[in-house]
């Protein structure tokens, strides 16, 4: 509502017609139905929470800490909570008639998951990989390339996210075929809103689970945060519950002073 598009004139009429298609999308009963049941049936949306009973105790047990839930979005399709998003996204390019994704990847979670959902759908995929990152997680983008994905190595800059959505968003400028899909909660509107409106679909299911297995809302959600959309996922549902305190975690390594941390909001 309060937000804005501060892009290039280029990219002006590929974020109206993704917003506008979005937009219509989640009023379309078939694509919701279409894009639940590939949640469900693809992406094995409804993991379950886990009681960890050895992390309760290595906190200090149940009488100080209370008890100590894992919500397992690592047995998604492609072992995290971006395959829930990406699914949801590269369905919505299909439905907008686009035939070719672009996207951005830091560590290739991201691009792994959306080089699977572009193989199910059979739509192309180009992944655009900071140099340096394409280093550190190797292994991350070798399953991507299986997937079929065109891996585009960014040199730019810091040579790591940021400089390969750049490059991702100069891309799909010079593309009318191609739509970007952002694995963040980051970018020009309307990403960060369809980014969070997708992966909160975990935190509904979480809120349900949570009272079904609990009687009650949790009284404090963790959750990692680099991009924002792990934290944006779980958390958006509980925005709203004054009871539940809210933490993103970032590593903050050998101190947000040095070049030697993964602290990416601070």
């Amino acid at each position: 509502e309060y937000g804005g598009a501060y892009v290039s004139p280029l990219l002006f009429n590929n974020l109206k017609k993704v917003e506008e298609g979005f937009r219509k999308a989640m009023k379309d009963e078939k694509f919701l139905s279409e894009m639940y049941e590939g949640l469900n049936d693809f992406i094995g949306i409804n993991t379950p929470i886990l009681y960890s009973k050895k992390l309760t105790q290595l906190a200090g047990g149940e009488q100080k800490i209370g008890k100590i839930f894992l919500k397992r979005t690592d047995l998604h399709h492609d072992s995290s909570h971006k395959p829930v998003n990406a699914f949801c996204s590269v369905l919505l390019a299909k439905y907008l008639g686009f035939k070719r994704i672009k996207t951005e990847t830091g560590a290739s979670m991201n691009a792994r998951a959306v080089a699977s959902a572009c193989a199910l759908l059979d739509m192309e995929c180009d992944v655009y990989i900071g140099a340096l990152d394409a280093q550190k997680v190797s292994l991350n983008k070798d399953i991507t390339e299986l997937y079929g994905a065109n891996i585009i190595e960014v040199h730019d800059s810091s040579k790591t996210l940021l400089p390969a959505m750049a490059a991702a968003l100069r891309g799909w400028q010079n593309d009318p075929e191609a739509m970007y899909v952002v694995g963040s909660v980051a970018g020009p509107h309307p990403y960060p809103l369809m980014v969070r409106t997708f992966a909160s679909i975990i935190g509904r299911i979480t809120k349900k689970q949570m009272i079904e297995k609990t009687g009650r809302n949790p009284d404090n959600i963790f959750a990692v945060c680099g991009g924002g959309s792990n934290l944006s996922g779980i958390a958006y549902p509980f925005y709203n519950d004054p009871e539940v305190n809210i933490f993103g975690v970032e590593s903050e390594g050998e101190g947000i002073n040095t070049d030697r941390h993964a602290a990416t909001l601070t």
